[in-house]
């Protein structure tokens, strides 16, 4: 006799936990030190001196500075760390300008709101320098700066400096290495993928993250050659590396099948493989010992023709700098790649969308707080600038999670409330 089916489980739609599930990522120590230095620092500076206020602004735009180093190579850092900077102080000082204006800081707040939202779909560092550029204008419009009017942006701007300094002080000893790690990391996601040969939802995923991690790698070491005259040996190196892996990459698809029909491939592939990674990441030269099966089958035969080719060149001590495709172009110049940006924002359908939609909604919520005189009324506008952020996933998401947590917060609060007595005294 058959079992009756269990009645399903309620449970919340994907598109809502998604946002709540954490991602499975190591911890970067060396970040969460550096951070925790640069926003605690100023503003234990600041209370020491009397001058809490200066502190706490330091500590804004060293936080800024935090949210943009999300590179890897140094100069890329820079570039992360100073480029918001700017826009940071830009939107701190028209905020501080329009400050107690009214009807004046509702517009300029609803067009720079426009402008934040058209520039997020240029790309990553463009996206923070928006999203800064609005968050300083909402705080400068809803709090009091000190005087003169350029003392707050002058004060951010030290907080971000402080930030890149303490990016730079491993420079020295380690100003190639993110290229190298990221190289290595790339070769060791190729290994994980041969070792998920044969598993369709597993090698799926996996292939995907060896394209993202060449993509990435590519572009540090492709970015730093930009800045480099000439053809720097170690730089040229990376890339032959960089560039052996496209034909293992490519005879993975040729194993997997291999592995569906006949079975998983020998574990010595990616074992060797993670050695390559290893050998990558410590400089290693020399003569390669692969100890690896017999080929038999072509699929078999085109993994241990792309892993010995591999090999070589990753041991090999100087690769022929006339011999590597880099595929690099002559940069444009700054103005051109301004003006071309600027034009693709401009007659984007989606840039306008995204910038009239965060647009409205800031001048309505600085409209309201124009009309009706809320304590801290800047957080009105500041909510909306994050939940609206058109790039940093769904925004209905967002918002559906917002109004819980804000819900639940407040019940939390009426609780803790109904027991403090009126007149100030402790909890019974």
């Amino acid at each position: 006799m058959a079992r009756p089916a269990r009645p399903a489980r309620l449970s919340p739609p994907a598109w809502l936990t998604a946002g709540l599930r954490p991602a499975p990522t190591p911890i970067p120590w060396a970040a969460v030190v550096r951070a925790s230095v640069a926003l605690s620092a100023p503003l234990a500076v600041g209370l020491a001196t009397g001058q809490p206020a200066y502190g706490a602004l330091v500590s804004m735009g060293a936080l800024s500075g935090v949210i943009g180093d999300t590179a890897d190579a140094y100069r890329m850092r820079i570039y992360n760390i100073a480029v918001p900077q700017l826009f940071g102080a830009l939107g701190v000082t028209l905020g501080t300008l329009v400050f107690g204006h009214g009807w004046l800081a509702v517009a300029v707040l609803t067009l720079v709101a426009l402008v934040s939202g058209m520039i997020s779909s240029i790309g990553a560092v463009a996206s923070v320098s928006g999203l800064l550029l609005l968050l300083n204008c909402v705080v400068g419009a809803g709090l009091p700066m000190p005087d003169p009017w350029w003392k707050a942006p002058l004060l951010l701007g030290v907080g971000g400096l402080f930030v890149l300094l303490l990016t730079l002080l491993g420079w020295p000893l380690r100003r190639a290495a993110p290229e190298r790690a990221a190289v290595a990391a790339t070769y060791r996601a190729l290994a994980e993928l041969y070792e998920v040969t044969g598993t369709t939802t597993a090698y799926d995923e996996q292939r995907q993250a060896v394209t993202a991690s060449l993509n990435q790698s590519y572009d540090l070491v492709l970015a730093r050659r930009t800045r480099q005259h000439g053809r720097a040996p170690h730089l040229v190196r990376l890339l032959s590396q960089l560039n052996v892996l496209v034909p293992l990459l490519e005879a993975a698809p040729a194993a997997h099948l291999r592995a569906r029909l006949v079975g998983p491939l020998s574990p010595a592939i990616p074992a060797a493989v993670r050695e390559l990674a290893d050998a990558v990441e410590e400089g290693r030269t020399g003569t390669p010992v692969l100890d690896l099966p017999t080929p038999e089958r072509p699929a078999e035969k085109a993994v241990d023709h792309a892993l010995r080719h591999a090999a070589a060149v990753v041991h090999k001590a100087e690769p022929d700098p006339y011999n590597v495709d880099d595929r690099l172009g002559r940069p444009a110049a700054l103005r051109v790649r301004v003006r071309r940006a600027s034009r693709d924002v401009m007659l984007s359908e989606a840039s306008w969308r995204y910038g009239l939609r965060l647009a409205l909604c800031i001048g309505l919520a600085q409209a309201l707080v124009s009309l009706i005189a809320v304590p801290r009324s800047y957080w009105v506008a500041l909510t909306v600038t994050f939940v609206m952020k058109p790039d940093f996933g769904s925004v209905f998401s967002r918002a559906v999670l917002r109004a819980f947590g804000t819900a639940a917060g407040l019940v939390l609060a009426a609780l803790v409330l109904a027991e403090v007595p009126e007149d100030g005294g402790t909890c019974p």
